[in-house]
């Protein structure tokens, strides 16, 4: 195996590693919010109840409330993400050029995720007027 190949793939462990390590605690605040407890603590399953009518306006309600709270996992997450891939990529740029180039688009790529939403409702309104 090139020693080129051997050492992209140590890189791109460690990030996986560096991008798990963050991701964790993140979600393990939002456990609480998924799941329906009763008063001794125990999961709550509801199945007498069967299906419930659900009208276009609680959907639309639901994917924004998803949207926003994946949104929101993201943008917790996303900075520090990007400080592991711009220390990663600042000491592989080193000793590979082509490296450096991954500092700007880990950049590019925290500033579309933090600015989305503006991103977003600015092109639907141009499109819209």
């Amino acid at each position: 195996m090139p020693k080129k190949l051997v050492v992209w793939f140590c890189l791109i462990a460690f990030v996986f590693l560096v991008c798990s390590a963050f991701a964790g605690p993140v979600l393990a605040q939002n456990e609480s919010n998924f799941i329906k407890k009763d008063s001794q603590g125990l999961p709550v399953i509801d199945t007498g109840s069967g299906l419930p009518t659900v009208t276009e306006d609680q959907v639309v309600k639901k994917a924004y409330r998803v949207v926003g709270s994946f949104y929101n996992m993201v943008a917790q997450i996303a900075p520090h993400i990007t400080l592991g891939v711009v220390i990663i990529a600042a000491i592989a740029g080193i000793i590979f050029e082509s490296a450096r180039t991954t500092i700007k688009w880990a950049v590019i790529g925290l500033v579309l995720v933090l600015w989305g939403p503006q991103i977003v409702a600015f092109i639907v309104n141009m499109l819209s007027a």
